[in-house]
């Protein structure tokens, strides 16, 4: 009989699944910039190019300017 799972292999589960793959990857508009980008998985909602920037990596809020 195999063993019941310990709550850390129930966790590594988890996380596995939301992890980055191909039957997760979606053409998605940039919640920053509104550009299309090929997302690697459901909860990447912002492109690279977006998250190349200084202002990304400092935390910065998005400029509401023009709404």
């Amino acid at each position: 009989m195999k063993p019941a799972p310990t709550v850390e292999d129930q966790l590594d589960d988890a996380i596995a699944l939301k992890q980055p793959g191909s039957e997760n990857s979606k053409e998605r508009q940039c919640l920053r910039c509104s550009l299309s980008f090929q997302s690697q998985w459901a909860g990447e909602r912002i492109c690279g190019r977006c998250k190349g920037t200084s202002a990304w990596r400092q935390g910065s809020p998005v400029s509401m300017s023009g709404h």
